[in-house]
């Protein structure tokens, strides 16, 4: 099914363990000039500056980026390095590697579920018999059906860790920056530092 009118919604189901989200739903709209959605990236994880902002330790600072191609009128999903893993269709997927992302799809943020939808009041009775996040059956147990991409027990460990501290965050910042603002920015802390050193 395609997603149609440039919106996307994620569905939180009950289980959610983020409180703030639990049984919730978030559209993602892209902003528009003349009427024609943009080229429009959400990040998913726990940065203070992600657009979709968890607070799940198992999920990254910054574990997922949802971007919509106005060119195809398309979805993506892409793991940004995340530690515990993004899942999708049976598969962990790949680092940096965009993959498509559909309605009625279901991904893994570690072993946190999240459900594609085309609207905030969508149900997949194909993939999940009563849809879990209907007021009436929020308190009913959630079975897992085979074709549902369940993340696995135990997580492989030779994918790289995501960053595990905010220093590691604001070293792999710096490396972002053009090669330029990089050398101007040591030069500061350096002539930062000459001076506490001077005047200690």
């Amino acid at each position: 099914m395609a997603v149609t009118d440039a919106l996307l919604s994620l569905q939180f189901g009950p289980e959610f363990p983020d409180p703030e989200w639990a049984d919730r739903c978030q559209s993602l709209k892209p902003p528009r000039i003349d009427g024609a959605p943009l080229a429009t990236e959400w990040l998913l994880g726990r940065h203070p500056a992600a657009h979709v902002r968890f607070e799940v330790s198992d999920i990254s600072n910054r574990h997922a980026v949802i971007a919509y191609h106005p060119a195809s009128d398309a979805w993506s999903i892409t793991d940004v390095n995340s530690k515990n893993g993004t899942f999708l269709r049976g598969r962990r997927l790949p680092v940096g590697d965009p993959f498509p992302l559909s309605v009625g799809d279901v991904f893994w943020l570690g072993k946190n579920r999240i459900i594609v939808a085309d609207g905030e009041h969508d149900t997949f009775p194909n993939n999940y018999g009563n849809n879990p996040l209907s007021k009436e059956d929020s308190s009913a147990a959630i079975a897992i059906s085979p074709g549902v991409c369940t993340p696995p027990e135990e997580l492989p460990s030779d994918i790289p860790a995501a960053p595990t501290s905010d220093v590691q965050a604001a070293i792999n910042w710096v490396r972002s920056l053009p090669y330029w603002l990089q050398v101007l920015l040591i030069f500061v802390v350096a002539f930062i530092a000459v001076l506490w050193i001077i005047h200690r």
